[in-house]
């Protein structure tokens, strides 16, 4: 009985899979979002898919059906998104976090601590550049720009590197986007943050992303 019940709402998602991969973006949208129950719906898209749909319905409109997508989803985006064979592709990495800190900040927040360390500490070694104070320390000597939430962690966001992707921020909306970002990445848990600015100041980039 119990076998039978499972094998019904797997048919059941599966037909309503190919019927929205058959519509129009727009009324894809609304036939996912008025689903009674949209997580398992969701979920049930292969990666491939559900990458394709969102790309179909477009990235901004589909930010309420990426806030629901599953782990294995989010991660197979960034990884068609930010890799370029084996190096990162910052500004693409930049975008696509920004989106997810739209869909999500509080998750992303959580999923990048918990599973996906290395890019983040990679990603701010890219970004931004930290200076532990000493006690004997007067911050007035530091370079302009540096910002701390504590008196002891300071840092400043890096001057970008020169990419030639498509995606690339402009200087105003990169600083704009990380700025909410540390803030949200402090707010989460301080503890965790402080070892996160310590982590990515020391990390050999090669090493991290062979890890990857």
């Amino acid at each position: 009985m119990l076998s039978t019940k499972i094998a019904d709402i797997i048919t059941e998602l599966y037909n309503k899979r190919k019927k929205i991969l058959g519509l129009s973006p727009e009324k894809a949208l609304n036939t996912i979002l008025d689903s009674l129950n949209p997580v398992p719906l969701i979920h049930s898209f292969t990666e491939e898919d559900f990458y394709f749909l969102i790309n179909e319905i477009g990235i901004e409109d589909s930010l309420p059906v990426i806030s629901l997508a599953s782990n294995r989803q989010w991660e197979y985006i960034l990884d068609q998104e930010i890799w370029e064979k084996d190096r990162i592709k910052m500004g693409s990495a930049s975008k696509w976090l920004k989106l997810l800190l739209n869909a999500d900040q509080n998750r992303l927040t959580r999923w990048l601590y918990e599973e996906k360390k290395e890019l983040i500490e990679l990603f701010l070694f890219k970004n931004i550049r930290v200076i532990v104070r000493e006690h004997d320390q007067d911050p007035s000597d530091f370079p302009e720009g540096y910002v701390t939430k504590d008196d002891v962690f300071y840092y400043k966001f890096a001057e970008p590197e020169c990419l030639d992707d498509s995606d690339k921020l402009t200087m105003e909306k990169r600083d704009e986007f990380l700025s909410r970002f540390m803030n949200k990445l402090a707010e989460y848990d301080y503890k965790k943050f402080q070892n996160l600015l310590i982590e990515s100041g020391s990390i050999i980039p090669a090493e991290t992303i062979e890890e990857m």
